[in-house]
This record gives C-alpha cells, sequence and structure tokens, in this order.
C-alpha cells in the first residue's frame, strides 16, 4: 500500500517556465519567431522535443470562414538535454505561414501561437508534457529576449531566471 502512494504522488511534473512575452527579431536579417523556456526542476529533461503551430483564419474557395491549425518549422525542435533554457525559433521566410504579416495583421486575425513540449524525466524515467499559448498581444515586435545566462568563475552556466520574462527593444 505504501508502495502505491508513494507512486501515486511521486510522479513527475513538468515544471517549466515559459516566457511571458515571444519576441520577433531580426536574426541574420530575417524576421524569427521567438519564445523562451527554462526548466525548473532540480534534476534534467532528456530527449526534450518541441513542437510549435499558428491558428490562423482563413475563407475557403466557397466563402466559408475557418480557423486552421499550421505547423511552424523551428530551427531546432529537439535537445538531447535540456537543463537550464531553451529558446525555440521560427524564421520568418517565405515558407512560412507568418510571411507577410506584421503586428497589426496578427491582431486583427487574432493569432494565436501553441507550443508544446515533451520530454523524459531523468530521474523518474517518465515522460512529462508541456503546453503553453501566446495570443498577439503576447508577442513584442522588435524586441530580444534579456539574457538569462552567465558563467561564474568556476565556468559553470548560471541562469538567472529573475531576468527570464524580460525582453528589450532593438535600437536602430
Amino acid at each position: 500500500m505504501t508502495g502505491l502512494v508513494f507512486a501515486r504522488f511521486s510522479r513527475p511534473t513538468s515544471r517549466i517556465l515559459w516566457a511571458r512575452r515571444a519576441v520577433i527579431t531580426p536574426r541574420n536579417g530575417v524576421p524569427t519567431l521567438q519564445f523562451r523556456l527554462a526548466n525548473e526542476r532540480g534534476n534534467n529533461v532528456i530527449e526534450a522535443t518541441m513542437s510549435a503551430g499558428v491558428l490562423l483564419r482563413e475563407v475557403s474557395a466557397e466563402g466559408e470562414q475557418l480557423a486552421r491549425m499550421h505547423d511552424l518549422m523551428l530551427v531546432r525542435s529537439r535537445s538531447p538535454l535540456f537543463a537550464l533554457t531553451f529558446t525555440g525559433m521560427h524564421v520568418i521566410d517565405a515558407t512560412s505561414p507568418l510571411y507577410g504579416y506584421d503586428a497589426e495583421r496578427l491582431a486583427r486575425e487574432d493569432v494565436r501561437v501553441y507550443l508544446n513540449m515533451t520530454g523524459l524525466d531523468a530521474t523518474f524515467g517518465q515522460t512529462i508534457h508541456a503546453v503553453h499559448l501566446y495570443l498577439h498581444e503576447d508577442i513584442d515586435w522588435n524586441h530580444r529576449y534579456v539574457d538569462v545566462l552567465e558563467n561564474n568563475d568556476d565556468g559553470a552556466l548560471i541562469l538567472h531566471l529573475e531576468h527570464f520574462h524580460e525582453t528589450k527593444p532593438i535600437l536602430r
């Protein structure tokens, strides 16, 4: 009985922290949608994979209005080890469903970005899931994330969660 109770209450929870805001920032001269997440667990998540989709309103050839989910291709969709932080990136080029959008069009069409992260809890060996939604008003245009990683004197990386949600405008 004790084993059953322990198993029930010791299941892993995702404890994934998503940045409050997504950003669209130039990356190598191309607008790039970015979203940041951090692992708040004391242990690692292995084989973390991320997927992203965007819900766009469309009108069919028959005039029917519908909302359709489109996959967003990520620059990197998996990480063999998710220990500190991960920034997902989608390049908004001619192949992107967001090509030609600006902040005004995102708002007018009520665009929503859906994110999913799955991985394997390294301690319990169980799959964890985390999902998040960014509404159009949660996306900062021409901003970038404040850096949250720093090397200490021993060369180890330190994650500064106190700045995790901060973005800053790009100076032109």
